[in-house]
């Protein structure tokens, strides 16, 4: 077994894995650049000086991970870059600007303006599409009959292998019309099947059956043509 100093950890822990100092202008030494602005001072590592034949070695406390404000434009740029969403605005950028250098700067406050045109545009996008549902399929978005479009949506689009998941993350409503049409469609050729089906029974109870006795004879001539094949025909189905 090894000696008991070998399996001490090492003085301090590593910030990084890689040993190479962060690029002036990389997402790391951005990063590193917040920390330093959203740490307080930290204490002072503890290290435990008494000894004794049974105690353990002494170790050193790791220190505590910075602790991150998101009312702060510096929490909300640090934690940004920490987890590589952004959440910060081009006016959180400028009230650090005089707390960074120019590079940094510039690249967070182009990343923060990209981000506001992609939202607005998201938020234009689906403003629209509300609007369009609200013209073409007011079923969909009314209160009252939402529900049930839907629950009808999930069982139509389910007979072409979509999950319920895909029915909701449908956000084009084109798409919603076009599924909304061919469920119009169908129930249209239920209710016509219904009609016929009904007109052909109650036709066929409502027309009486005459008695073969009843039924007027038809005299053949003695070569039977075209003409008079085609009449034949007529009478005995007049007479069904």
């Amino acid at each position: 077994m090894d000696r008991p100093d070998d399996l001490a950890p090492p003085a301090e822990a590593p910030v990084s894995l890689d040993p190479r100092p962060p690029a002036p202008d990389s997402v790391r030494a951005a990063a590193q650049t917040f920390e330093r602005l959203i740490t307080e001072s930290p204490a002072e590592p503890t290290t435990s000086t008494t000894s004794s034949p049974t105690s353990s070695p002494a170790t050193t406390s790791t220190p505590a991970a910075p602790r991150v404000d998101l009312a702060t434009p510096e929490g909300r740029i640090y934690a940004s870059l920490a987890e590589g969403v952004t959440i910060f605005s081009p006016a959180d950028v400028e009230a650090v600007r005089d707390r960074i250098d120019a590079a940094d700067y510039h690249a967070l406050q182009a990343q923060a303006l990209a981000t506001q045109t992609r939202n607005a545009t998201v938020t234009t996008f689906h403003t629209q599409q509300l609007d369009r549902l609200a013209a073409r399929v007011p079923e969909a978005v009314d209160p009252s009959t939402r529900q049930q479009f839907t629950d009808e949506l999930e069982s139509y689009a389910k007979q072409f292998d979509f999950t319920a998941q895909d029915v909701h993350a449908v956000v084009d409503a084109r798409t919603i019309e076009l599924a909304a049409d061919g469920m119009k469609a169908r129930k249209r050729v239920r209710q016509l099947e219904r009609e016929l089906a009904n007109e052909r029974v109650g036709g066929a109870e409502a027309r009486p059956r005459a008695s073969r006795s009843s039924r007027s004879t038809v005299e053949l001539p003695p070569r039977l043509g075209i003409h008079d094949a085609a009449r034949l025909l007529t009478h005995l189905y007049d007479d069904q």
